[in-house]
């Protein structure tokens, strides 16, 4: 977005992330949204806590066994781990 104001040769520049201000063409000045302004117009996502910790019991494995868990009665140990996209004979509507 572009805003044209007086003098006639003089421009605002408004980009998603930053600001320029032109005159007779020429950036004099320019900034940031995410950088220059305090606080900032767009805030990180989360920020940190430095007082925050794991509680103690806290298990840092990708997975956890459960001694309880089952397969299904109809569980097939032959069946493919992934159906293929296209089985031959189908058609496939476009």
């Amino acid at each position: 977005m572009t805003l044209v104001w007086y003098p006639p040769d003089s421009s605002l520049n408004v980009a998603p992330l930053q600001v320029l201000i032109l005159i007779d063409g020429e950036e004099k000045k320019s900034a940031s949204f995410s950088e220059d302004f305090n606080p900032p117009f767009q805030p990180t996502e989360e920020i940190d806590d430095p007082e925050d910790k794991k509680p103690t019991d806290w298990v840092d494995v990708a997975r956890i066994p459960d001694p309880e868990a089952t397969k299904p009665e109809d569980w097939d140990e032959d069946a493919p781990l992934e159906i293929p996209d296209e089985v031959s004979g189908w058609q496939i509507a476009m």
